[in-house]
């Protein structure tokens, strides 16, 4: 017993007894399952990816799954959907979290026997039991129905297999289907090259792809143990061979394996040559050896996770930090060789000093997980950064979306603008900021001269946004206000890179032209509207009924609606309410933008009880509110911004509550390469990024405590007191200085101290 409580048992008084400090996690990859998120339905599938992986590494290796609805693309864009029973094959590359089709190819099944009729992996897909797999970063098993036991693991560009087959299997078989493929795309020629002696083959398949539009994947493959290859194509039947290529080429390999030995399989891969294959395969894995990788891959991942700790929370709440956090790091995926090269738009790079990384989803990933990597993985962020740059300058032009060996040219707006800007504000070193800054300038297209007076025509559309400060509806486009939002965000980025740099000139041109977006405002609405070039209104976004303005309406806007899409301008809150008759009325729609979506919430949940069975209802598109898509997740840190962090404090754990939990399908819609589950770090972290700068907008922490691993050592962001009633902030400090506006910029992170939030039950005037 501890000496005071001694003295107050001889006084014979109670003694209030200190909970002990709340302990910090010891291995963050006990609590990740990385199956969260690979559930879902409609637009509330997550489509995130479960197989094996190391951090932003080419292999994802992993299952491609079927059930009872097929193979229906928007449940299977990574490849796997929780609800299935069935494996058709493990394919080596996929995407994460997207709401597109691309990768899953080069599969693997594995098969007691070989039947010559049988010649994909569709013919021979097996069920499984859910309750046999085991998911977790790095590593990925299940069983199949015929007892053989899978497992996966990989390096940064190797797949590594290991096949153990039931007892009694005499000719264990590897079947490689180069025809299969997750989506619509078809593999329009393949080859292999096999040397049984050696244990050895190499190949290589070319797609049409889906997002990417095409690519070609090289592959170098090596076993531990000796097989007989059988080969084939769509013109001849299988049969013992040495090489084979063409249309629906493939091939198997009969394992000698008396003893029933395990199966070890490495795929070296390269998007550049089969040489870059095979030196990818011998620099990384040059002797096959499954359990010494799984052990690397897995000490990848406690590295990279260990840059966040967290200490106490939930059990739940660790789960969805660690799961959400793993998420963050499978996209974007290396691009380059193990020695730099990479190929890009038809051009032939190199790399040097960094990794080239590809498959950027950069409309969806600059608002949460660009910002995070800033924060704790500046090293990822400089590859970021130097690989968009190391793009413009072999295709003269930043990409919107690159993928494999192109750029798939999704969504609008320049978001490299905004991904690059923020990195050199945010202070990650090892990028020539001027030299960035000048190309950057050039694609905005900051010189254009306005055209002869009256003579505005509809041209492309930067050029339009420049001289009229917002994109007009002519020529057929749609989603103008989306467009003309997502210029004026990337001009914002811009705008606070050239005024770090002494460009005070452009700054201030840059900013101007950022709040362009205002002349869209109807006042007669109160909602951003699309517009003419001459200024009036476009037609589109009414009732089709009543002929009414819908502000629920797609119609002029992307991926949102008008309700959405009016809070599009987090750089200009204070001109956003401005519009809106000032920061009260601002506030004041705000709020009513968030009850409507409470009530919408409570009405499908009413829905559902009724209809249990209507998968489709919680998975629809949201009219207000929507946590499934970006453009209005940074929403509730707006309420700051306009005075109010207080209803910020209010808002996000209902936000939390109502549409995550690290569950198959805990995520509100598709991850996005990241970006939901970096929005939930950040909102559990207590500050969230205002996209385009280097400051960060104070929320409300889950957590009593986390430590980021920061360049300057260790940011401790505390909240001794944080518990599921106390949400409130009633004061914070900074290094022990008192934080009298609820912002502040990320130098004040870089070199370690303290964040420390004292919280209550009841809203404060704090910050307000």
């Amino acid at each position: 017993m501890r000496p005071s409580l001694v003295l107050c048992a001889v006084l014979g008084v109670a003694c209030a007894q200190s909970a002990p400090p709340p302990a910090p996690v010891s291995d963050p990859i006990a609590y990740v399952d990385t199956r969260l998120g690979s559930g879902g339905f409609g637009y509330g599938a997550g489509n995130c990816f479960p197989g094996a992986q190391v951090p932003d590494g080419m292999a994802l290796v992993g299952p491609d799954t079927t059930g009872k609805y097929a193979r229906i693309d928007f449940l299977h864009f990574d490849g796997y959907w929780d609800g299935d029973d069935t494996i058709q094959g493990f394919s080596q590359i996929h995407l994460s979290g997207t709401g597109g089709s691309d990768f899953g190819v080069l599969s693997v099944m594995p098969l007691v026997s070989f039947d010559p009729t049988k010649r994909t992996v569709e013919a021979d897909q097996q069920r499984f039991s859910k309750a046999t797999e085991v998911a977790t970063p790095g590593y990925y098993a299940a069983t199949l129905a015929d007892g053989i036991r899978a497992e996966l693991t990989a390096t940064n560009h190797v797949a590594v297999h290991r096949y153990a087959f039931p007892k009694g299997t005499t000719r264990p078989v590897l079947l490689f289907d180069l025809t299969h493929q997750t989506g619509d795309e078809s593999v329009t020629g393949a080859k292999v090259q096999l040397d049984a002696a050696e244990r050895r083959f190499e190949g290589s398949l070319t797609t049409t792809g889906g997002m990417s539009g095409g690519y070609t994947l090289y592959f170098a493959g090596e076993t531990n143990e000796p097989w007989t290859a059988t080969v084939w194509n769509g013109q001849t039947a299988p049969a013992a061979g040495t090489e084979v290529g063409g249309a629906g080429a493939s091939f198997a390999l009969l394992l000698d394996d008396a003893a029933g030995a395990p199966v070890e399989l490495a795929l070296g891969l390269s998007f550049v040559s089969p040489a870059g294959a095979a030196a990818n395969l011998a620099a990384e894995e040059p002797a096959v050896d499954f359990d010494g990788t799984k052990a690397k891959a897995i000490a990848a991942w406690r590295a990279r996770l260990s840059s966040v700790i967290a200490y106490g929370g939930s059990e739940t709440d660790r789960k969805m930090l660690y799961s959400a956090l793993h998420h963050v790091f499978v996209m974007p995926e290396t691009a380059s060789d193990a020695g730099g090269a990479f190929a890009y738009q038809g051009h032939s790079g190199q790399a040097s000093g960094f990794e080239l990384v590809s498959s950027l989803s950069l409309w969806d990933t600059y608002r949460t997980v660009n910002p995070l990597y800033d924060l704790v993985a500046p090293d990822l962020a400089r590859d970021v950064t130097l690989s968009l740059d190391a793009m413009d300058e072999l295709a003269g032009s930043y990409p919107k979306w690159p993928l494999a060996t192109s750029d798939s040219g999704s969504m609008v707006g320049q978001s490299a603008d905004v991904v690059i800007a923020e990195a050199v504000l945010r202070g990650v070193h090892g990028v020539d900021a001027e030299g960035v800054y000048q190309r950057l300038r050039r694609a905005a297209d900051l010189d254009a001269a306005p055209p002869p007076e009256g003579q505005v025509a509809c041209q492309d559309e930067l050029s339009d946004y420049a001289v009229l400060g917002y994109v007009p509806a002519c020529g057929g486009r749609d989603g103008t206000v989306s467009v003309t939002l997502e210029y004026a965000q990337d001009d914002f980025a811009l705008a606070n890179l050239a005024r770090a740099l002494g460009h005070a000139d452009d700054a201030a041109k840059l900013l101007a032209r950022s709040h362009g977006y205002r002349k869209l405002y109807d006042p007669a609405t109160g909602f951003l509207r699309a517009r003419e070039k001459d200024g009036s209104l476009a037609p589109g976004d009414v009732d089709s009924k009543t002929g009414a303005f819908d502000p629920t309406s797609w119609d002029n806007y992307v991926e949102a609606d008008a309700w959405q899409s009016l809070w599009g301008a987090p750089h200009d809150a204070e001109g956003t309410a401005a519009l809106l008759g000032g920061k009260a009325a601002a506030v004041a729609k705000l709020e009513q933008f968030f009850e409507l979506a409470k009530q919408e919430e409570a009405q499908i949940d009413a829905e559902i009880q009724a209809d249990p069975g209507d998968v489709l209802l919680q998975n629809l598109p949201r009219g207000y509110f929507w946590a499934g898509n970006e453009p209005d997740i940074h929403t509730p840190y707006l309420f700051a911004l306009l005075g109010r962090p207080d209803l910020t404090e209010k808002w996000l754990p209902w936000i939390r509550d109502t549409y995550y939990r690290p569950t198959p399908d805990g995520l509100p819609g598709n991850d996005d390469g990241g970006t939901m589950s970096a929005w939930w770090v950040f909102s559990a972290l207590g500050f969230y990024p205002l996209a385009g700068s280097d400051t960060f907008v104070v929320g409300t922490p889950l957590f009593p405590r986390i430590d980021l691993a920061v360049p300057g050592g260790k940011f401790v962001i505390e909240a001794p007191n944080v518990s599921a009633k106390n949400v409130y902030v009633e004061s914070v400090t900074l290094d022990g200085k008192a934080l009298a506006k609820p912002t502040f910029e990320e130098n004040a992170i870089h070199a370690g101290g303290t964040l420390h939030f004292d919280l209550g039950p009841e809203p404060s005037t704090w910050g307000q």
